[in-house]
């Protein structure tokens, strides 16, 4: 999930409390779920596309109401939306992908990898524009945990291997699938040796533009930042703001095991970063 991009990796990307907007209240969240009734076809699919929006935002946007409300609801609309004969492609898909993101945030791995490989990996409705598998792939690095989808892509790789007759979309799907694999491979290892005993948390730089305020504090590609001043970082949005109220802002990053002390002046700009799940 790259921070600076559109759901890159839903992902991604993937903790605490937004900053930017207010966040919506259980109670207001809860009566508009009740109000369109997740059990009937239409408000399924309402429900599905509320809960589907906010939980792929990335983590530290997704509000508590959502993370509260998501496993009591989403199954209801789940069976709404199949009771009503609303169960397209792309709804599934919608479905599957929000239900995986809540068993993850609320800590059932075992079932958040269960809902990846068994429900949303078996979508494909090239009409309906859903790659179940590569939505997965994406969730899976966001997450930093390639494992889950890996078998699944490399058993795809195989198939369209062994027939010459597959689409160039096929063949496409499959190199992208792999290449955000190795990259959230990549990435896990970069966090780990930043980190090195800290527990995960932070920012994972991905890129710092030439001139940017980023790139004049020194940011480095690899580094997590965890301390804006003394307040833990948990993501994009947050470090912005904080960076605004002063000229300049002392941040702590972590590299090759080490902290360093560095100073964004200016706001923050330029930068490409990943929100640090909790790794096991």
């Amino acid at each position: 999930m790259r921070t600076s991009l559109a759901c890159v990796f839903g992902l991604a990307l993937l903790v605490g409390i937004s900053y930017g907007a207010p966040e919506a209240t259980a109670a207001g969240l809860a009566k508009r779920i009740q109000d369109a009734n997740p059990a009937s076809a239409e408000g399924a699919r309402q429900v599905i596309s509320l809960l589907h929006a906010e939980l792929l935002k990335p983590a530290s946007q997704v509000s508590s109401a959502a993370k509260g409300l998501c496993g009591r609801y989403l199954p209801t609309a789940i069976g709404g939306m199949k009771r009503g004969h609303v169960a397209t492609c792309a709804l599934r898909a919608d479905a599957y992908e929000a239900l995986a993101v809540c068993k993850w945030l609320s800590g059932d791995r075992k079932s958040a990898s269960a809902m990846l490989t068994k429900k949303l990996s078996l979508l494909d409705c090239p009409a309906e524009g859903v790659d179940g598998v590569r939505r997965g792939t994406r969730l899976a690095s966001g997450w930093l945990q390639p494992e889950i989808m890996e078998p699944i892509v490399f058993k795809q790789r195989s198939s369209v291997e062994n027939h010459p007759d597959a689409s160039a979309r096929a063949k496409r799907a499959v190199e992208l699938n792999v290449q955000a694999l190795a990259e959230a491979r990549r990435q896990r290892s970069a966090v780990q040796t930043a980190l090195g005993k800290r527990p995960p948390s932070g920012l994972l730089v991905l890129a710092s533009q030439g001139g940017s305020s980023s790139a004049k504090a020194g940011l480095r590609r690899d580094d997590v930042i965890v301390l804006a001043g003394a307040t833990p970082v948990r993501g994009m949005n947050q470090l912005r703001e904080l960076s605004v109220k002063a000229p300049s802002t002392p941040i702590t990053v972590y590299r090759r095991g080490a902290p360093v002390q560095l100073v964004l002046r200016g706001g923050l700009t330029g930068l490409e970063a990943l929100e640090v799940p909790a790794l096991k």
